[in-house]
């Protein structure tokens, strides 16, 4: 009886919040409603007979496995490499470690306004540094421009979740016996070969997007 009760609200908050409104917009894919008004008529599979008609839907596909890749990929490699290096006793690691885990910490508001100011095209830091870097003035709109901006808004994840991957992989990393380092050493294998050997197989085990 208590499981019933303890189940009972956040299975109704589920229901209103996600099932309702899934359950309505599959109803509403067969009509033509507009999304303000009251009427409506059923059209059947008319609106997805025309997605396949549509170029903006085959580009919206495209962006999305783009972002679904990058937002992947990149972090995760870039976090597999931080370890690596953090993991080989470099001085100072705990203090990187600890920058590059910082943006997981904040807010994706702040994230979102910090790189906002970089990518501003007038007083931006990056197209500051582009500026510097050719000797001419650049105010290149990156996040307006439909040939960059996914690829912006791929950086600015990538800088925030990469030390999420670093700290994950690098939990793995620390669990590897050190036996089995100096066994793959005394084999044959250098450091590099053997860290990695052994960092493919714990990142096997934890694959950090898991975590969220």
């Amino acid at each position: 009886m208590w499981r019933i009760v303890l189940l009972a609200l956040p299975v109704a908050v589920f229901g209103l919040f996600v099932i309702w409104p899934l359950a309505s917009s599959f109803y509403y894919s067969f009509t033509n409603w507009n999304g303000f008004g009251a009427r409506y008529d059923f059209v059947g599979f008319d609106n997805f007979a025309r997605i396949f008609s549509d170029r903006l839907f085959f580009n919206a596909i495209t962006n999305t496995l783009i972002w679904m890749i990058s937002a992947i990929i990149l972090p995760s490699g870039l976090g597999l490499a931080l370890a690596l290096l953090i993991d080989s006793r470099v001085p100072g690691g705990s203090i990187f470690k600890t920058i590059f885990y910082l943006p997981i910490c904040l807010s994706a508001v702040i994230v979102g306004q910090i790189w906002i100011w970089i990518y501003q095209p007038d007083w931006g830091l990056l197209n500051t540094l582009v500026g510097i870097a050719t000797g001419t003035e650049s105010n290149f709109a990156w996040l307006a421009k439909p040939g960059t901006a996914i690829y912006a808004v791929i950086v600015a994840w990538s800088w925030q979740q990469t030390g999420l991957a670093m700290v994950i992989f690098l939990a793995g990393l620390t669990a590897v016996p050190a036996d089995l380092l100096e066994v793959s050493e005394l084999e044959g294998a250098t450091s590099c070969s053997a860290s990695g050997t052994s960092s493919c197989r714990c990142s096997g085990q934890r694959p950090w997007w898991s975590s969220r």
